[in-house]
């Protein structure tokens, strides 16, 4: 955005077929309750959605120049679902539930993307190298593996339990995921 000024229109939509339309639409080119979105460039430039109420997050393939979007485009990958027409959730390595939040980052060996899985209480990671429809997550911070969705944190309060995380920022120096814990009033960073 080189100007902006009060009043302005938006030049480009995404998830919905033109600027009038607000259709909840479970496909490559809808969206239900859109929330997080983060823009990630590496060889590629990819816009990555957190469709929430479908569960899902969308991936859109920019290219090198985002300038060639179109309203209405259709997302090129989806991650939490195994394809554009499911929206189901559950607690494994490859589903998501009600996803809230999505940054992207660069260890600078490999490309990583950080979800707050929010109904499953946990933050999922992907390696974004090579992405794949319904790839499972590579790393899940606020659980104890895949396939645990404690919210009443058996643990207790510790740095381990995350429960209900609804925002992820990546402090870009230090590399650290900072997730919001909203259920124990607090934000806790992972290195």
């Amino acid at each position: 955005v080189a100007t902006v000024t009060t009043g302005e229109s938006a030049v480009k939509v995404l998830g919905q077929p033109d600027f009038v339309s607000a259709d909840f639409n479970v496909t490559a080119d809808g969206m239900g309750n859109p929330n997080g979105i983060d823009f990630f460039n590496s060889t590629t430039d990819y816009l990555f959605v957190a469709d929430t109420d479908s569960s899902r997050v969308l991936v859109y393939d920019l290219g090198t120049d985002a300038s060639g979007v179109t309203t209405g485009e259709s997302a090129s990958r989806v991650l939490g679902q195994p394809d554009f027409v499911t929206s189901s959730f559950d607690t494994t390595a490859s589903k998501l539930y009600v996803p809230g939040d999505v940054v992207a980052n660069s260890d600078g060996t490999n490309n990583y993307l950080y979800v707050a899985d929010s109904g499953n209480n946990r933050v999922v990671v992907y390696n974004i190298d090579v992405i794949v429809n319904g790839e499972n997550g590579v790393y899940f911070l606020g659980q104890e593996d895949a396939t645990t969705a404690n919210i009443d944190c058996v643990f207790g309060v510790s740095a381990f339990c995350i429960p209900v995380s609804l925002d992820v920022e990546i402090d870009g120096e230090e590399h650290t995921l900072w997730v919001s814990d909203s259920s124990h009033n607090r934000v806790v960073g992972f290195s």
